[in-house]
Parts: C-alpha cells; structure tokens; sequence
C-alpha cells in the first residue's frame, strides 16, 4: 500500500473536518459503557503540528479492561490515504508511554475507508 505523507508542514485540515470537528477519542469499558468521548475542534480548518491536541481521562474503577478508539472524519477529495498521529499517554504515577499511529483512511485503490455520507467520510480505528 502506498502511504502519503507531508513533511515537516503543517497538516492542511481543510478537507478534514465537519463543523469544526476533526478526530475523537472514544473510552468503552468491555461491556461497552461508553466512559468517555471528546472531540477537538480545528480553527480554520489548519492544524499545526505545534497545536497538540490534549485528552484528560480520569478512570476511577480500574478493574475493567477498556478499548480506546480514534474517530476521524474527512472528505473526500483530502489528499491523502493516510494521517499519522503522535500519541503520548501518561499514567497516573507520571510514567508515559509514546506511539506513532498511522491511521489509514484509503485502500490502496483509493477507496475511502468507514462510513460514508455524500462526500463526507467517518472512520473509527481501535488503538487500545
């Protein structure tokens, strides 16, 4: 699969966003009670890559497993088949843990993955 990918510029969101939505953060307990669920909101359809995107998540009962899913929706004439994302989550006692995601939007035929409506396109990836 070809992965295209703009370096050090910043990310031109105008094709990926709705109503000033651009990614989420879904928090599911394994018997699928939604925990938590935030959206980030993308001035002038430009995010920079100076402009991080901050997720505060308090879990109080830690017993249960839970899934952590990133939602991103884009239209369909955005460039690329992919977006990378750099995602740091901190523990409680201050220890981080650091990954490079890249999330695919398109097959390699251009077929835009997830849900699509007219020209505007939802896709939900599990990270945790």
């Amino acid at each position: 699969m070809t992965i295209f990918h703009k370096e050090n510029t910043p990310f031109s969101f105008s094709q990926l966003f709705l109503m000033g939505f651009v990614f989420s953060f879904f928090l599911f307990s394994c018997d699928s009670n939604k925990v938590f669920e935030q959206y980030i909101e993308v001035e002038n359809s430009i995010w920079e890559k100076e402009n991080i995107a901050k997720f505060q998540v308090d879990i109080n009962d830690t017993t249960h497993l839970h899934n952590l899913y990133i939602n991103i929706r884009n239209q369909g004439d955005y460039p690329y088949s992919n977006i990378y994302l750099f995602v740091t989550i901190q523990g409680p006692d201050g220890s981080q843990q650091k990954d490079t995601v890249n999330c695919v939007l398109a097959d390699k035929r251009g077929k835009w993955l997830g849900k699509g409506i007219g020209d505007l396109w939802d896709l939900r990836l599990p990270y945790i």
